[in-house]
C-alpha cells in the first residue's frame, strides 16, 4: 500500500503486471513487440498518476478497478500498438488525457465517468474505439484529427456530455 515514483519500461515482448493500491506515479512504458501476453498489465485500485506510454507495437490494459480507482496521467499510443483502458466502476474516474498518434489502436470501455477538461484525440490513421455503458458518464472531449484517415467508434448507453469533432 506503498507509493511508487519511478521509471518502469518493458523494451521487449515480456510481461509487466503492476497491481496499484496506493499511488502510482513515475511513467509506465513499453516499447517492445507484442508477445504471447500484454506487454504491461495494470490493475488500479486507487491513483494512477503515471503517464502511460505505448511507443512500441505491443500492448497495453489498464483496469481502473475500483470506485475511488482515479487515472490522472495521460495515456499515449505512439507507433501501432494497442491500449485497452477498462474503467470498471460507476464512480471511477479517467481524468487523463487519452491520445493515439500513430497507427495504433486505443480501446475505451467506460463504466465510470470521465474528465470534461480532458480529451480523448486520435491524430493518424490510428483507430479509437469508445464503449460507455448504461453507468457511463463521458464528459471528455472526442477528436479525430480531419487530416488523418483515422477513426473514432462511440457505442454509448449511458450519459455523453461531450463535443465531438471530426
Amino acid at each position: 500500500k506503498g507509493t511508487v515514483n519511478s521509471t518502469i519500461t518493458n523494451q521487449n515482448t515480456g510481461a509487466i503486471k503492476i497491481t496499484n493500491n496506493n499511488t502510482l506515479g513515475g511513467s509506465v512504458t513499453n516499447t517492445g513487440d507484442k508477445g504471447t501476453a500484454d506487454n504491461i498489465w495494470i490493475d488500479n485500485n486507487k491513483d494512477l498518476n503515471s503517464t502511460i506510454n505505448n511507443d512500441g507495437s505491443g500492448t497495453i490494459v489498464v483496469n481502473n478497478n475500483e470506485a475511488s480507482s482515479v487515472i490522472n496521467g495521460d495515456i499515449t499510443n505512439t507507433k501501432d500498438g494497442t491500449i485497452t483502458v477498462n474503467n470498471k466502476d460507476s464512480a471511477s474516474t479517467i481524468a487523463g488525457n487519452i491520445t493515439n498518434t500513430k497507427d495504433g489502436n486505443i480501446a475505451i470501455n467506460n463504466s465510470g465517468k470521465t474528465d470534461p477538461s480532458k480529451k480523448i484525440t486520435n491524430s493518424n490513421a490510428g483507430k479509437i474505439g469508445i464503449i460507455n455503458t448504461e453507468s457511463g458518464n463521458f464528459e471528455s472531449a472526442i477528436d479525430n484529427d480531419a487530416t488523418s484517415t483515422g477513426m473514432i467508434t462511440l457505442g454509448n448507453k449511458g450519459t455523453v456530455n461531450s463535443t465531438i469533432t471530426n
